[in-house]
């Protein structure tokens, strides 16, 4: 028969069939919603007794029944609406998730919270009653089966941990590696600064020292020497300047006010010349040193642009330059340098304009070595002038379009009754705009020797070059002249100057040109033989030209020097500036070997007093030269 009842939280009435007497269920009533029993009807209501196999059955029922339902309640989470404090529950497998509370009148969001772990029902848990059989049978042979734990490690190198770091982004990496570089960078820098800042005082202390002797000293020196050796040491001082490691902006304007003074040196000491000590051919030779270290006042577009070089030549602009704004090229510096060569020998010119053209020619400069003859070469001596120039230029790129327009255009000239001397017939076959070969009797005058000679060399025929530059025939200055160019462009130096020795040693005392016995004992200093440099060196006539090639054997060897290789007189009055120079290079040389000033200085401090500055000077290049 049907049951009937009420709900006991809302009084909600039911008629349910009597099959489900005794089970729990929830009150459809959305305003109630709570869990309740249904309940058995009353036997005495229709006067029948049950069995006692329904009896039991219905205890089965029950018990069964009650376990469910503990199941079923354990396994419900409780809700309390926070909202409209409505109380209800959710299965556990919702927890976590947001559901709406059930009050029709609210319906706000709840989440369901998650059940704290607690005693596990012995009827719900896998592991189930604790004698209970496992459901399979684990095979005898097999080993190892034991579940075992893994230490962390071990997961994080298999990639199991499914940890997920978040990525660092790049500002914050650089954040870090900026705060930790940062300061180490400002220590290195530190350090560097303060080594770099003591190794350059000591080296300016040097050169401040030399400058300071020479000062005290000078007036014991005969006039025009004093300009001539205070010109040495202010070449020495501007090359110093720059080469500079800190403040190279500032040191690049030192450098220019020393080759400035040593310059105003040289034009006063020729109004200072003694008559019976002329110092023309020296302070020609000193001057030309001037002008070859101008050349390093000339640097690369950086460079420039960082006010720590000047130009080479004045830079095109369209705009007038602003006031107290300078303009200084290499090319302003040098010209007024090489006006003191101007008196020179043709031999001494000759071979400056080919040393700096040759240098210009390897920094890049072509246009600039081109012009050096209109600074110091008279109208009749110019056009063999540009044709040496040329012939550089196209010794460092035989493609070079100027080295071809300064040949053409000699070309004209010649044709319109110029004349053609040997640079010039030299340049025409070099380039290929004279065909005609030499006759074979043209190698036996001085100027068909050198033309000859110079072809080979440039064709790479060193050797054949050299055995005709020996070659009995025409005067010793002409066959001196074409050892010389051997010994400039290409074949042994160590033969050429046996060879210019041979040729020495059987002509008379001052028959060979002393300019060219100049180049000649410096290829033989760089070739290694010591003694043909020196008896080269020893065939000038005069004295203080003499000396300064002497130095120059010094400046063109290697290795240590022996203290003596230049002597230094103890009389001041007879002290030239060859002597200065020659024990200037011998300081360098040393101290360039050893790198100790120290020694250096107790080496210098018994020298006589009028050279002994200039190995100050010496010191401090060497140190730099290491």
């Amino acid at each position: 028969m049907p049951i009937t009842f009420a709900c006991p939280h809302c009084a909600t009435p039911y008629k349910l069939r009597d099959e489900l007497a005794g089970k729990k269920a929830k009150c459809r009533n959305p305003a109630c919603g709570q869990l309740l029993t249904i309940p058995r009807p009353d036997p005495s209501v229709n006067g029948v007794a049950p069995s006692s196999a329904e009896v039991e059955a219905a205890a089965l029922a029950a018990l069964a029944d009650e376990a469910k339902e503990e199941v079923a309640a354990a396994q419900a989470v409780p809700m309390t609406c926070s909202f409209c404090e409505h109380k209800w529950t959710e299965p556990v497998e919702k927890a976590g998730k947001n559901v709406l509370c059930p009050n029709p009148e609210c319906r706000q969001r709840q989440k369901v919270p998650v059940p704290k772990s607690g005693a596990v029902d012995w009827r719900v848990g896998p592991q189930g009653p604790s004698l209970a059989k496992e459901n399979f049978e684990r095979p005898d042979d097999i080993m190892g089966g034991d579940a075992k734990i893994v230490s962390q490690g071990a997961l994080e190198k298999a990639g199991a941990t499914n940890v997920e770091y978040e990525p660092v982004p790049l500002k914050r990496k650089l954040m870090w590696a900026a705060i930790v570089l940062v300061p180490l960078a400002l220590v290195v820098g530190g350090v560097w600064y303060v080594v770099t800042s003591l190794r350059d005082r000591g080296h300016n202390q040097f050169m401040a020292e030399a400058a300071a002797e020479f000062e005290a000293g000078q007036k014991e020196l005969p006039a025009a020497e004093a300009g001539q050796m205070s010109a040495v040491l202010h070449i020495a001082a501007g090359e110093y300047e720059l080469r500079q490691d800190r403040d190279r902006e500032k040191a690049l304007g030192r450098a220019v006010s020393h080759f400035t003074k040593a310059r105003t040196e040289l034009q006063q000491a020729a109004a200072k010349d003694d008559p019976r000590r002329p110092t023309g051919p020296e302070r020609s030779a000193v001057a030309a040193e001037l002008a070859a270290a101008t050349l390093s006042l000339g640097g690369s577009e950086g460079e420039i642009r960082d006010e720590v070089r000047i130009r080479w030549v004045p830079e095109v602009v369209t705009r007038a330059l602003r006031a107290n704004e300078k303009s200084r090229t290499v090319h302003q510096e040098l010209s007024p340098t090489l006006q003191l060569v101007q008196p020179a020998d043709l031999d001494l010119r000759t071979g400056l304009l080919r040393r700096l053209a040759r240098e210009l020619a390897r920094r890049g400069q072509p246009g600039l070595a081109l012009d050096l003859p209109g600074m110091f070469f008279a109208d009749p001596e110019r056009p063999e002038a540009r044709a040496w120039a040329a012939l550089e230029v196209y010794r460092a790129d035989n493609g070079s379009g100027d080295a071809r327009a300064v040949a053409n255009d000699l070309r004209a000239q010649a044709e319109k009754g110029g004349g053609g001397g040997p640079a010039a017939q030299l340049l025409w076959r070099a380039l290929g705009i004279e065909k005609t070969p030499l006759p074979p009797e043209a190698a036996s005058s001085d100027p068909g020797r050198l033309v000859a000679v110079g072809l080979l060399l440039v064709q790479g025929q060193t050797g054949e070059a050299l055995d005709l530059a020996r070659k009995p025939g025409g005067s010793a200055g002409g066959r001196l002249r074409a050892l010389a160019l051997c010994g400039e462009w290409g074949a042994d130096p160590g033969a050429v100057a046996e060879a210019a020795a041979g040729v020495v040693e059987r002509e008379p005392k001052g028959a060979a040109p002393p300019y060219v016995l100049l180049r000649l004992a410096q290829a033989a200093a760089a070739g290694g033989k010591a003694d043909q440099a020196k008896a080269l060196a020893d065939a000038i006539p005069d004295e203080g030209l003499r000396a300064w090639a002497r130095a120059e054997v010094v400046r063109a060897g290697t290795g240590r020097a022996e203290e003596d290789a230049v002597e230094a007189p103890d009389d001041p009055k007879k002290v030239w500036a060859g002597h200065a120079w020659g024990r200037l290079w011998v300081a360098r040389r040393n101290a360039k070997e050893s790198g100790d000033g120290a020694a250096g200085r107790r080496a210098v401090d018994q020298w006589p007093a009028a050279v002994k500055p200039f190995g100050l000077a010496g010191i401090a290049l060497g140190l730099k030269d290491r």
